[in-house]
Protein backbone atom coordinates (compact mmCIF):
# COMPACT_ATOMS: atom_id res chain seq x y z
CA UNK A 1 0.00 0.00 0.00
CA UNK A 2 1.39 3.36 -0.94
CA UNK A 3 0.31 6.77 -0.06
CA UNK A 4 -2.23 8.82 -1.80
CA UNK A 5 -1.59 10.40 -4.69
CA UNK A 6 -3.35 14.16 -4.30
CA UNK A 7 -3.77 17.41 -6.78
CA UNK A 8 -0.52 19.41 -7.19
CA UNK A 9 -0.12 21.59 -4.40
CA UNK A 10 0.08 25.37 -4.92
CA UNK A 11 1.50 28.17 -2.61
CA UNK A 12 -0.80 29.71 -0.39
CA UNK A 13 -1.95 30.92 3.01
CA UNK A 14 -1.49 26.72 4.07
CA UNK A 15 2.16 27.29 3.19
CA UNK A 16 4.42 25.37 1.58
CA UNK A 17 3.88 23.75 -1.67
CA UNK A 18 4.56 20.13 -3.77
CA UNK A 19 8.42 20.88 -3.31
CA UNK A 20 8.49 21.77 0.21
CA UNK A 21 6.67 19.19 0.67
CA UNK A 22 8.71 16.73 -0.82
CA UNK A 23 11.62 18.85 0.45
CA UNK A 24 10.56 17.69 3.71
CA UNK A 25 9.76 14.41 3.12
CA UNK A 26 13.41 13.73 1.62
CA UNK A 27 14.64 15.05 5.08
CA UNK A 28 12.73 12.53 6.69
CA UNK A 29 13.85 10.21 4.74
CA UNK A 30 11.04 9.13 2.92
CA UNK A 31 9.74 9.79 -0.44
CA UNK A 32 6.04 11.54 -0.56
CA UNK A 33 4.12 8.28 -1.67
CA UNK A 34 5.67 6.48 1.37
CA UNK A 35 4.76 9.10 4.28
CA UNK A 36 1.70 6.55 5.01
CA UNK A 37 1.86 5.03 8.94
CA UNK A 38 2.44 1.73 9.22
CA UNK A 39 5.37 1.16 6.58
CA UNK A 40 8.49 1.63 8.00
CA UNK A 41 10.17 -0.45 10.72
CA UNK A 42 11.49 1.71 12.53
CA UNK A 43 12.06 -0.55 15.50
CA UNK A 44 12.66 0.57 18.88
CA UNK A 45 16.08 0.16 20.64
CA UNK A 46 16.61 -0.93 24.42
CA UNK A 47 18.81 1.62 24.74
CA UNK A 48 17.56 5.35 23.50
CA UNK A 49 18.63 8.74 23.70
CA UNK A 50 16.88 11.33 23.65
CA UNK A 51 16.68 15.31 23.61
CA UNK A 52 20.38 14.60 24.54
CA UNK A 53 19.62 12.94 27.66
CA UNK A 54 20.20 9.28 29.06
CA UNK A 55 18.41 6.67 28.00
CA UNK A 56 15.96 5.67 31.01
CA UNK A 57 15.77 2.37 32.13
CA UNK A 58 14.49 -0.62 30.24
CA UNK A 59 12.35 -3.48 30.89
CA UNK A 60 10.47 -6.29 28.69
CA UNK A 61 7.35 -7.18 29.90
CA UNK A 62 7.12 -11.06 29.69
CA UNK A 63 4.20 -12.49 27.49
CA UNK A 64 0.23 -12.23 28.59
CA UNK A 65 -1.35 -15.40 29.48
CA UNK A 66 2.36 -17.97 29.91
CA UNK A 67 3.51 -19.34 26.58
CA UNK A 68 7.20 -19.36 25.29
CA UNK A 69 8.71 -15.76 25.46
CA UNK A 70 8.67 -14.47 22.27
CA UNK A 71 11.75 -13.20 19.93
CA UNK A 72 13.37 -10.00 20.66
CA UNK A 73 11.70 -8.23 17.90
CA UNK A 74 8.36 -9.02 18.53
CA UNK A 75 8.80 -7.75 22.59
CA UNK A 76 6.59 -4.90 24.18
CA UNK A 77 9.27 -2.99 25.74
CA UNK A 78 8.29 -0.71 28.69
CA UNK A 79 10.02 1.87 29.16
CA UNK A 80 9.59 3.62 32.86
CA UNK A 81 11.11 7.04 31.88
CA UNK A 82 10.89 8.96 35.03
CA UNK A 83 10.28 6.15 37.34
CA UNK A 84 9.97 8.27 40.16
CA UNK A 85 10.03 12.45 39.33
CA UNK A 86 9.96 13.74 42.92
CA UNK A 87 8.04 16.41 43.97
CA UNK A 88 7.46 17.22 46.96
CA UNK A 89 8.05 13.78 48.16
CA UNK A 90 4.83 12.84 46.32
CA UNK A 91 5.76 11.29 43.01
CA UNK A 92 4.21 11.84 39.51
CA UNK A 93 1.23 10.37 40.84
CA UNK A 94 0.94 13.37 43.38
CA UNK A 95 1.46 15.96 40.59
CA UNK A 96 -0.91 14.82 38.30
CA UNK A 97 -3.69 14.49 41.07
CA UNK A 98 -3.07 18.12 42.25
CA UNK A 99 -2.20 19.66 39.48
CA UNK A 100 0.85 21.56 40.45
CA UNK A 101 1.44 24.63 38.45
CA UNK A 102 5.11 24.81 39.25
CA UNK A 103 7.77 23.14 36.66
CA UNK A 104 9.15 20.56 38.42
CA UNK A 105 13.31 20.98 38.81
CA UNK A 106 13.65 17.97 41.42
CA UNK A 107 13.93 14.75 38.50
CA UNK A 108 15.08 11.74 39.91
CA UNK A 109 14.81 8.40 37.77
CA UNK A 110 14.70 5.09 39.76
CA UNK A 111 13.95 1.72 39.36
CA UNK A 112 9.97 2.00 39.50
CA UNK A 113 9.52 0.25 36.91
CA UNK A 114 10.14 -3.19 36.30
CA UNK A 115 10.13 -6.77 34.65
CA UNK A 116 6.81 -7.99 35.09
CA UNK A 117 5.04 -11.33 34.54
CA UNK A 118 1.32 -11.27 33.90
CA UNK A 119 -1.44 -13.76 33.44
CA UNK A 120 -5.06 -12.72 31.94
CA UNK A 121 -8.50 -14.43 32.04
CA UNK A 122 -10.49 -13.21 28.78
CA UNK A 123 -13.80 -11.21 30.43
CA UNK A 124 -15.49 -10.90 27.51
CA UNK A 125 -15.79 -12.33 23.88
CA UNK A 126 -17.88 -11.78 20.79
CA UNK A 127 -18.50 -12.79 16.79
CA UNK A 128 -19.97 -10.47 14.47
CA UNK A 129 -19.32 -7.56 12.81
CA UNK A 130 -21.36 -4.70 11.89
CA UNK A 131 -23.89 -2.70 14.58
CA UNK A 132 -24.20 -5.85 16.81
CA UNK A 133 -22.15 -7.42 19.50
CA UNK A 134 -19.09 -9.68 18.27
CA UNK A 135 -15.73 -9.62 16.35
CA UNK A 136 -13.64 -8.75 19.69
CA UNK A 137 -12.09 -9.86 22.52
CA UNK A 138 -10.79 -7.96 25.92
CA UNK A 139 -9.29 -9.40 28.78
CA UNK A 140 -10.05 -7.69 32.12
CA UNK A 141 -8.16 -9.02 34.53
CA UNK A 142 -3.90 -9.29 34.08
CA UNK A 143 -1.85 -8.82 37.01
CA UNK A 144 1.37 -8.35 37.44
CA UNK A 145 4.29 -8.53 39.86
CA UNK A 146 7.39 -6.39 39.34
CA UNK A 147 10.70 -6.05 41.31
CA UNK A 148 14.07 -4.06 40.24
CA UNK A 149 16.95 -2.44 41.06
CA UNK A 150 17.08 1.55 41.78
CA UNK A 151 18.66 3.34 38.90
CA UNK A 152 18.52 6.59 41.22
CA UNK A 153 21.77 7.97 43.08
CA UNK A 154 18.79 8.95 45.54
CA UNK A 155 16.67 6.14 45.75
CA UNK A 156 17.59 2.97 46.91
CA UNK A 157 16.70 -0.81 45.85
CA UNK A 158 14.16 -2.12 45.62
CA UNK A 159 11.03 -4.11 44.79
CA UNK A 160 7.32 -3.13 43.41
CA UNK A 161 4.18 -5.18 43.46
CA UNK A 162 1.28 -3.93 41.62
CA UNK A 163 -2.47 -5.52 40.89
CA UNK A 164 -2.81 -4.42 36.99
CA UNK A 165 -6.73 -5.21 36.88
CA UNK A 166 -7.81 -2.80 33.58
CA UNK A 167 -9.78 -0.06 34.65
CA UNK A 168 -13.82 0.17 34.49
CA UNK A 169 -13.37 -3.84 32.84
CA UNK A 170 -13.59 -2.95 28.85
CA UNK A 171 -15.39 -5.09 27.09
CA UNK A 172 -16.31 -4.98 23.32
CA UNK A 173 -19.98 -3.08 22.21
CA UNK A 174 -20.33 -3.53 18.45
CA UNK A 175 -18.60 -2.81 15.15
CA UNK A 176 -19.68 0.28 13.25
CA UNK A 177 -20.08 -0.76 9.40
CA UNK A 178 -20.63 1.86 6.31
CA UNK A 179 -17.28 3.37 5.00
CA UNK A 180 -15.62 1.89 2.19
CA UNK A 181 -12.10 2.49 3.01
CA UNK A 182 -9.59 2.86 6.09
CA UNK A 183 -11.23 4.76 9.39
CA UNK A 184 -8.59 7.22 10.55
CA UNK A 185 -10.12 8.84 12.79
CA UNK A 186 -12.70 9.31 15.19
CA UNK A 187 -14.46 11.87 17.64
CA UNK A 188 -17.72 11.98 19.92
CA UNK A 189 -19.45 14.92 20.57
CA UNK A 190 -19.60 16.62 24.13
CA UNK A 191 -22.58 14.75 25.48
CA UNK A 192 -20.65 11.22 24.21
CA UNK A 193 -24.33 10.30 22.68
CA UNK A 194 -22.86 11.32 18.89
CA UNK A 195 -19.82 9.84 17.32
CA UNK A 196 -18.16 11.07 14.01
CA UNK A 197 -15.55 9.06 11.85
CA UNK A 198 -13.67 9.76 9.08
CA UNK A 199 -12.32 7.87 5.72
CA UNK A 200 -9.98 7.55 3.01
CA UNK A 201 -13.72 6.89 1.16
CA UNK A 202 -13.81 11.01 0.90
CA UNK A 203 -16.22 10.95 3.88
CA UNK A 204 -17.10 11.63 7.43
CA UNK A 205 -20.07 9.49 8.87
CA UNK A 206 -22.42 10.18 11.70
CA UNK A 207 -23.30 7.73 14.38
CA UNK A 208 -25.71 7.76 17.12
CA UNK A 209 -23.79 5.85 20.16
CA UNK A 210 -26.00 6.51 22.71
CA UNK A 211 -27.13 2.58 22.90
CA UNK A 212 -23.78 1.28 22.29
CA UNK A 213 -24.92 -1.86 21.78
CA UNK A 214 -27.26 -0.90 19.13
CA UNK A 215 -25.40 1.94 17.31
CA UNK A 216 -27.85 3.93 14.32
CA UNK A 217 -26.19 5.03 11.38
CA UNK A 218 -26.98 9.06 10.89
CA UNK A 219 -25.99 10.81 8.15
CA UNK A 220 -23.25 11.34 6.10
CA UNK A 221 -20.71 13.75 5.20
CA UNK A 222 -19.81 13.83 1.18
CA UNK A 223 -18.36 16.83 0.01
CA UNK A 224 -14.87 16.24 -0.18
CA UNK A 225 -12.89 15.00 -3.45
CA UNK A 226 -10.62 13.42 -1.88
CA UNK A 227 -9.51 11.48 1.24
CA UNK A 228 -10.83 12.81 4.79
CA UNK A 229 -8.12 12.56 7.51
CA UNK A 230 -9.11 13.96 10.47
CA UNK A 231 -12.39 15.17 12.56
CA UNK A 232 -13.56 16.82 15.22
CA UNK A 233 -16.82 18.43 16.73
CA UNK A 234 -16.93 22.03 18.33
CA UNK A 235 -17.78 21.98 22.25
CA UNK A 236 -21.01 23.00 21.89
CA UNK A 237 -21.83 20.16 19.48
CA UNK A 238 -23.20 22.05 16.73
CA UNK A 239 -20.35 21.92 14.19
CA UNK A 240 -18.27 19.31 12.48
CA UNK A 241 -15.07 20.12 11.09
CA UNK A 242 -13.26 17.44 8.63
CA UNK A 243 -9.75 18.24 6.79
CA UNK A 244 -8.71 16.33 3.39
CA UNK A 245 -6.02 16.31 1.44
CA UNK A 246 -8.49 18.06 -1.35
CA UNK A 247 -6.82 21.09 0.47
CA UNK A 248 -9.98 22.06 2.12
CA UNK A 249 -11.52 21.94 5.44
CA UNK A 250 -15.20 21.60 5.88
CA UNK A 251 -17.61 23.08 8.61
CA UNK A 252 -20.67 21.01 8.95
CA UNK A 253 -23.91 21.79 10.58
CA UNK A 254 -24.66 18.88 12.43
CA UNK A 255 -27.77 20.10 14.78
CA UNK A 256 -29.23 17.95 12.60
CA UNK A 257 -27.06 15.13 12.57
CA UNK A 258 -28.98 12.99 9.93
CA UNK A 259 -28.63 15.54 8.04
CA UNK A 260 -25.77 17.31 7.83
CA UNK A 261 -25.11 20.30 5.84
CA UNK A 262 -21.94 22.00 4.70
CA UNK A 263 -22.15 25.85 6.36
CA UNK A 264 -18.59 26.78 5.36
CA UNK A 265 -15.53 25.40 2.81
CA UNK A 266 -12.37 26.46 3.43
CA UNK A 267 -9.49 26.03 0.97
CA UNK A 268 -6.09 26.44 2.69
CA UNK A 269 -4.05 25.01 -0.53
CA UNK A 270 -2.06 22.77 0.93
CA UNK A 271 -3.50 18.93 1.58
CA UNK A 272 -4.47 19.09 5.20
CA UNK A 273 -4.48 16.61 8.33
CA UNK A 274 -4.73 17.77 12.09
CA UNK A 275 -7.65 19.15 13.03
CA UNK A 276 -8.84 20.52 16.40
CA UNK A 277 -11.56 23.04 17.70
CA UNK A 278 -10.35 25.39 20.89
CA UNK A 279 -12.11 24.75 24.14
CA UNK A 280 -14.38 27.64 23.70
CA UNK A 281 -15.19 26.94 20.02
CA UNK A 282 -14.06 30.33 18.27
CA UNK A 283 -10.86 28.84 16.48
CA UNK A 284 -9.99 25.61 14.50
CA UNK A 285 -6.60 24.77 14.51
CA UNK A 286 -5.86 22.74 11.03
CA UNK A 287 -2.34 21.17 10.28
CA UNK A 288 -0.84 21.21 6.81
CA UNK A 289 1.50 18.73 4.69
CA UNK A 290 3.70 22.06 4.15
CA UNK A 291 4.53 22.20 7.69
CA UNK A 292 2.34 25.10 8.85
CA UNK A 293 -0.72 25.23 11.10
CA UNK A 294 -3.71 27.31 10.13
CA UNK A 295 -5.81 29.09 12.82
CA UNK A 296 -9.30 30.16 11.38
CA UNK A 297 -11.29 31.97 13.08
CA UNK A 298 -14.81 30.11 13.10
CA UNK A 299 -17.21 33.03 13.38
CA UNK A 300 -15.62 33.80 9.85
CA UNK A 301 -13.69 31.28 8.40
CA UNK A 302 -13.95 32.18 4.96
CA UNK A 303 -12.15 35.44 5.80
CA UNK A 304 -9.13 35.53 4.78
CA UNK A 305 -8.34 38.09 7.57
CA UNK A 306 -9.46 35.91 9.84
CA UNK A 307 -6.73 33.22 9.24
CA UNK A 308 -3.18 32.79 10.88
CA UNK A 309 -0.63 30.75 9.76
CA UNK A 310 2.29 29.19 12.19
CA UNK A 311 5.16 28.07 11.09
CA UNK A 312 8.27 26.18 12.21
CA UNK A 313 7.79 22.56 11.73
CA UNK A 314 10.08 21.10 8.43
CA UNK A 315 7.14 18.18 7.84
CA UNK A 316 3.75 17.57 7.39
CA UNK A 317 1.51 18.53 10.73
CA UNK A 318 -0.34 15.24 11.93
CA UNK A 319 -1.45 16.61 14.50
CA UNK A 320 -2.73 19.39 17.28
CA UNK A 321 -3.95 19.47 19.79
CA UNK A 322 -5.38 22.49 22.33
CA UNK A 323 -4.90 22.84 25.99
CA UNK A 324 -7.65 22.18 28.34
CA UNK A 325 -7.80 25.81 29.08
CA UNK A 326 -7.38 27.07 25.00
CA UNK A 327 -4.38 28.83 26.42
CA UNK A 328 -1.53 27.15 24.05
CA UNK A 329 -1.42 24.38 21.01
CA UNK A 330 0.51 20.92 20.56
CA UNK A 331 1.24 20.00 17.40
CA UNK A 332 3.17 17.12 16.31
CA UNK A 333 5.22 16.57 12.98
CA UNK A 334 6.45 14.12 10.85
CA UNK A 335 9.90 16.09 11.20
CA UNK A 336 9.94 14.20 14.34
CA UNK A 337 9.17 16.94 16.91
CA UNK A 338 6.29 18.53 18.97
CA UNK A 339 6.06 21.94 19.28
CA UNK A 340 3.99 23.85 21.60
CA UNK A 341 2.54 27.66 20.34
CA UNK A 342 0.98 30.14 23.06
CA UNK A 343 -2.48 30.92 21.15
CA UNK A 344 -4.16 32.98 23.78
CA UNK A 345 -4.09 35.52 20.91
CA UNK A 346 -4.54 33.78 17.55
CA UNK A 347 -3.48 37.10 15.36
CA UNK A 348 -0.42 37.03 17.74
CA UNK A 349 0.11 33.15 18.37
CA UNK A 350 3.83 32.52 18.80
CA UNK A 351 6.39 29.32 19.28
CA UNK A 352 7.34 28.80 23.16
CA UNK A 353 8.77 25.22 23.61
CA UNK A 354 9.47 21.91 21.63
CA UNK A 355 10.54 18.80 21.98
CA UNK A 356 12.73 16.32 19.94
CA UNK A 357 12.07 13.27 22.48
CA UNK A 358 11.09 11.32 19.19
CA UNK A 359 13.16 9.84 16.66
CA UNK A 360 10.50 9.12 14.00
CA UNK A 361 7.64 10.92 12.52
CA UNK A 362 5.19 12.28 15.09
CA UNK A 363 1.58 10.71 14.68
CA UNK A 364 -0.65 11.61 17.05
CA UNK A 365 -0.68 13.44 20.74
CA UNK A 366 -3.84 14.31 23.57
CA UNK A 367 -3.31 16.66 26.68
CA UNK A 368 -4.22 14.94 29.84
CA UNK A 369 -7.41 16.70 31.39
CA UNK A 370 -5.17 19.18 33.79
CA UNK A 371 -3.23 20.41 30.99
CA UNK A 372 -0.06 19.57 32.53
CA UNK A 373 1.31 16.02 30.57
CA UNK A 374 1.08 15.40 27.40
CA UNK A 375 0.60 11.68 25.01
CA UNK A 376 3.00 12.10 22.22
CA UNK A 377 2.80 8.65 19.79
CA UNK A 378 5.16 8.05 17.30
CA UNK A 379 6.66 5.82 14.18
CA UNK A 380 9.85 5.32 16.41
CA UNK A 381 6.95 3.20 18.54
CA UNK A 382 7.11 5.40 21.58
CA UNK A 383 4.38 6.38 23.74
CA UNK A 384 6.29 9.37 25.46
CA UNK A 385 4.64 11.49 28.22
CA UNK A 386 5.63 15.12 28.47
CA UNK A 387 5.94 17.26 31.36
CA UNK A 388 3.84 20.89 29.92
CA UNK A 389 3.38 22.67 33.02
CA UNK A 390 5.47 24.63 31.81
CA UNK A 391 5.38 24.50 27.86
CA UNK A 392 8.67 26.86 27.42
CA UNK A 393 10.53 23.59 28.73
CA UNK A 394 8.74 19.90 28.02
CA UNK A 395 10.46 17.22 30.20
CA UNK A 396 10.15 13.74 29.42
CA UNK A 397 7.90 12.09 32.20
CA UNK A 398 8.05 8.56 31.02
CA UNK A 399 8.61 6.18 27.29
CA UNK A 400 6.66 3.36 27.18
CA UNK A 401 7.99 0.85 24.37
CA UNK A 402 5.34 -0.45 21.82
CA UNK A 403 6.25 -3.37 19.35
CA UNK A 404 4.46 -1.69 16.98
CA UNK A 405 3.67 2.72 15.77
CA UNK A 406 1.65 4.44 17.96
CA UNK A 407 -1.10 5.68 15.42
CA UNK A 408 -3.56 7.06 17.79
CA UNK A 409 -3.33 8.73 21.23
CA UNK A 410 -6.20 9.71 24.04
CA UNK A 411 -6.45 9.90 27.69
CA UNK A 412 -9.85 8.80 29.43
CA UNK A 413 -11.83 11.63 31.14
CA UNK A 414 -10.55 11.38 34.09
CA UNK A 415 -6.55 11.43 33.23
CA UNK A 416 -5.70 7.66 34.57
CA UNK A 417 -5.59 5.74 31.40
CA UNK A 418 -4.17 6.13 27.83
CA UNK A 419 -5.41 4.44 24.50
CA UNK A 420 -3.29 4.06 21.79
CA UNK A 421 -3.66 2.55 18.14
CA UNK A 422 -0.59 -0.08 17.92
CA UNK A 423 -1.00 0.08 13.67
CA UNK A 424 -0.13 -3.08 12.21
CA UNK A 425 -0.73 -5.13 15.41
CA UNK A 426 -4.02 -4.43 14.80
CA UNK A 427 -4.85 -3.57 18.50
CA UNK A 428 -5.81 -0.87 20.78
CA UNK A 429 -3.32 -1.00 23.91
CA UNK A 430 -4.27 0.39 27.20
CA UNK A 431 -2.18 2.19 30.03
CA UNK A 432 -2.65 3.40 33.28
CA UNK A 433 -0.55 6.16 33.97
CA UNK A 434 -1.95 7.90 36.71
CA UNK A 435 1.37 7.14 38.50
CA UNK A 436 3.96 7.20 35.78
CA UNK A 437 6.62 5.59 37.84
CA UNK A 438 4.70 2.85 37.90
CA UNK A 439 2.32 2.89 34.61
CA UNK A 440 1.31 -0.29 34.17
CA UNK A 441 -0.19 -2.01 31.01
CA UNK A 442 -3.62 -3.73 30.56
CA UNK A 443 -4.46 -6.50 28.03
CA UNK A 444 -4.74 -5.00 24.83
CA UNK A 445 -8.39 -4.37 23.04
CA UNK A 446 -8.23 -7.09 19.90
CA UNK A 447 -10.40 -7.83 17.44
CA UNK A 448 -9.99 -5.10 13.99
CA UNK A 449 -8.37 -7.35 11.31
CA UNK A 450 -6.62 -4.54 9.66
CA UNK A 451 -4.13 -1.46 10.64
CA UNK A 452 -5.44 0.56 14.35
CA UNK A 453 -5.24 4.34 14.32
CA UNK A 454 -7.34 6.99 16.07
CA UNK A 455 -8.82 6.47 19.19
CA UNK A 456 -11.11 8.67 21.16
CA UNK A 457 -13.27 8.04 25.12
CA UNK A 458 -16.42 9.38 25.30
CA UNK A 459 -16.34 12.64 27.07
CA UNK A 460 -18.37 10.49 29.92
CA UNK A 461 -15.99 7.55 30.23
CA UNK A 462 -17.92 5.31 28.99
CA UNK A 463 -17.27 4.12 25.94
CA UNK A 464 -13.61 3.91 23.32
CA UNK A 465 -13.85 4.36 20.09
CA UNK A 466 -11.21 3.18 17.11
CA UNK A 467 -10.82 3.11 13.55
CA UNK A 468 -9.16 1.07 10.94
CA UNK A 469 -7.75 -0.36 7.82
CA UNK A 470 -10.87 -2.90 7.56
CA UNK A 471 -13.27 0.00 7.20
CA UNK A 472 -14.93 -0.40 10.85
CA UNK A 473 -14.78 1.52 14.01
CA UNK A 474 -15.37 -0.27 16.95
CA UNK A 475 -16.95 0.39 20.46
CA UNK A 476 -15.95 -1.24 23.52
CA UNK A 477 -17.48 -0.19 26.84
CA UNK A 478 -16.02 1.04 30.31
Amino acid sequence: MTGPTGASEVASGGGGGTGSQSAAFAAAGQSDTDYWMPHQDTRATEARNYAGEPAPPVFPIAPRGGGPQPAPQSRRWFIAGAAAVVVGGGGVGAWLALGNKSHDTGQSISGGGARATTSNSPSASAGGTTTSSGGGSVSASNKASASGASNSPTAGGGSASAVNTAPHNPTFATALSGHSDHVVHVAFRADSKLLASCSFDHSARLWDVSDPMHPQALGICKQHSDQVWNVAISPDGKTLATSSLDQTVILWDIQDPSSPVVSAQVRIGNKLNGVAFSPDGTTLAVGTWGGTIVLIDVTRPTDAAGRHTLSGHGGLVYSVAFSPDGSYLASGSFDKSVRLWDVRDPGAAKQIGSSTAHNDRVFDLAYHPNGQLLAVGSADHFLILLNVADPRRPDVVAKIGENDEVTGVAFSPDGRVVANGCGKSKQVQLYDVSQPSRSQVFDPLVGHTGYTYGVAFSPDGRLLASGSEDHSVRLWRF
